[in-house]
């Protein structure tokens, strides 16, 4: 699996968000994104702390997006979780890749890496709301 389960769960949380402007309840989020509701929590506190959402509790509260769908890149949101080297280590995690020693994959996943990483930073929440992520064609 590419993802870490956390950035499958705050991908599927920031769609549910993004299809309301009205903040939702943890609990129904949960719900809606058929999600475990701790895990939940966790992830929430994770991207608040990114900035990407907006929470308020008690009566009336809720969480939100804090921007518009169109305006937090994919990228974005999987860094949260994945880190800002996300797409630049070997796909073995091979430490001396590409100094001098590369992988048996190192050429074609670089490649690959590369769109895909261009798919990441050119499509927004939005992108995935509407169903049209642009997807490079993979040089396999």
């Amino acid at each position: 699996m590419l993802l870490r389960s956390e950035t499958q769960h705050g991908l599927c949380a920031l769609m549910v968000l993004g299809q309301r402007p009205e903040p939702l309840a943890l609990s129904a989020l949960a719900t809606e994104a058929d999600l475990p509701r701790p895990m939940l929590a966790k992830v929430l506190q994770q991207l608040a702390r990114a900035g990407l959402v907006d929470g308020r509790p008690g009566p009336g509260g809720g969480y939100r997006l804090s921007r518009a769908p169109s305006e937090i890149s994919l990228i974005e949101i999987i860094r949260v979780w994945e880190g800002a080297r996300f797409g630049t280590t070997c796909l073995l995690g091979l430490p001396g890749c590409g100094e001098g020693q590369e992988c048996p994959f190192h050429q074609a996943w670089g490649r690959i890496r590369g769109d895909l990483m261009r798919t990441f930073e050119e499509n927004t929440l939005q992108s995935m709301l509407d169903g049209k992520i642009g997807i490079p064609d993979f040089p396999i």
